[in-house]
């Protein structure tokens, strides 16, 4: 289960970008209570079942979805063509520093997971994986 997304330098993100699936510790009236789930090993961490993603035509919806199909696709080894994605273009600082991806989730055995990956030039110069019991 999804937790948090984040890229940077990336596509058309030149700074950092979050998705997070994380429900709202707040309580108010008239909100769906139903929609999420406790995670983890102690059923302690509130994740949002259901979620969207919306916005203005060219605001990046699309290409957020990519960076994460392309992080699965590095992630679960599918990337046969070693296809990289470009990193942010309009700012010449940008080709100087690596484009990063995360994701955070929790897998079936209900232990949470975070991966990550640093490209630089096309070629990944770091690769992270952390585990919470």
């Amino acid at each position: 289960m999804l937790v948090n997304f984040s890229c940077e330098n990336i596509l058309s993100f030149k700074n950092e970008v979050s998705f997070s699936m994380l429900a709202s510790q707040k309580k108010k009236d008239n909100i769906l209570t139903n929609n999420f789930f406790m995670a983890g090993k102690e059923q302690q961490e509130p994740i949002l079942e259901t979620s969207l993603i919306f916005g203005a035509n060219g605001s990046g919806k699309t290409n957020f979805i990519a960076t994460l199909a392309y992080l699965k696709r590095i992630a679960l080894n599918q990337n046969p063509e070693n296809k990289f994605i470009a990193p942010f273009r309009l700012n010449n600082d940008s080709k100087k520093t690596p484009s990063e991806l995360e994701i955070e989730f929790y897998a079936k055995n209900n232990i949470k997971y975070r991966y990550g990956i640093s490209i630089f030039k096309g070629e990944i110069i770091e690769e992270w994986l952390y585990y919470t019991p």
